[in-house]
């Protein structure tokens, strides 16, 4: 499922995705470029994840302009890509964290959707253990979302050993 909100506001999630190496380290292994809804941006996503995982740090925009001419989707033009990246790499540093929020509320629901519609073919098959480890994780996923803050378990390591 595609994030629901327009162009200039996936633009601006993307932005606050490779101007915070640290939140894009963190989440890019919830994050999936196949959430933009827009395949200019899921093209870039997929580029900039790439990017960072062999580089482990976000491409700067030359790097992506150059990245990207490998991996544009057929009938599309450069030029298309060029405008997009442009765009985003102008809404770098504009409500970051506001953006990030938006972000991981997504992430948040795609993740417990996901779990309870796969818990009907589990159900079908009698495979309770299966539903309870699908939800479970589902909320993990989706507890340590909700808020300003992201959960870190080194945080609470001490407590949880008592």
């Amino acid at each position: 499922m595609a994030l629901e909100y327009g162009l200039p506001i996936q633009e601006h999630i993307l932005a606050s995705l490779l101007s915070d190496e640290d939140f894009l380290k963190q989440h890019l292994g919830i994050m999936d470029p196949e959430y933009f809804s827009d395949e200019i941006l899921r093209d870039i996503a997929g580029v900039c994840w790439e990017f960072f995982k062999k580089q482990k740090e976000s491409p700067v925009k030359d790097a992506l302009l150059l990245e990207i001419k490998g991996a544009m989707s057929p009938g599309r033009k450069y030029g298309e890509y060029a405008e997009s990246i442009e765009r985003i790499y102008d809404k770098f540093g504009t409500n970051t964290k506001h953006f990030q929020e938006k972000l991981l509320h997504f992430i948040q629901h795609q993740s417990v959707d996901s779990s309870l519609k796969n818990s009907y073919s589990l159900l079908a098959v009698g495979d309770y253990d299966g539903i309870l480890h699908s939800v479970t994780n589902a909320v993990k996923i989706g507890g340590s979302l909700n808020g300003s803050h992201i959960h870190s378990w080194k945080q609470t390591f001490k407590e949880r050993l008592l």
